[in-house]
């Protein structure tokens, strides 16, 4: 696994890139699910799905 990794851009600058090294999936209220992407075991965002969303990320899911 990659935590960071130093990139070379167009310009020979390098830079640090953040890597996500995990997803974390919960239930939330009302049959939500809510996903946090995690750096390191350290959650770096939380996203809530829409029920549509919902719909779409479990057929993803049955697919894979």
């Amino acid at each position: 696994m990659n935590y960071n990794q130093t990139l070379i851009v167009p310009n020979g600058i390098e830079h640090w890139e953040p890597r996500i090294t995990g997803l974390e999936v919960y239930s939330g209220e009302r049959d939500g699910i809510i996903l946090k992407p995690t750096e390191m075991g350290v959650a770096t965002a939380r996203w809530s799905l829409t029920a549509k969303m919902r719909e779409t990320f479990i057929k993803i899911l049955m697919q894979a």
